[in-house]
């Protein structure tokens, strides 16, 4: 007997398969944070808003964006 499974739910994803936009002030903010080489942990926004997600998504931009930088220079 073969039992078929469902695919666990990927993280940050809605259980009803809304998608969620992301908050595109909090994503600049964090992404200037990251830009200056700031810690993830001065995030202004409580955890699980749509703001914390977004601002942490920009600030990881940003953090890879100033490590480019560096390592052109």
């Amino acid at each position: 007997m073969i039992i078929k499974r469902r695919p666990a739910p990927i993280s940050g994803t809605p259980r009803n398969g809304n998608a969620v936009k992301e908050d595109a002030q909090s994503w600049y903010e964090g992404y200037r944070t990251g830009r200056r080489g700031e810690s993830l942990r001065t995030c202004p926004y409580v955890s699980g808003t749509i703001e914390s997600w977004s601002w942490v998504g920009g600030h990881i931009e940003g953090k890879d964006r100033r490590e480019k930088d560096e390592r052109r220079a």
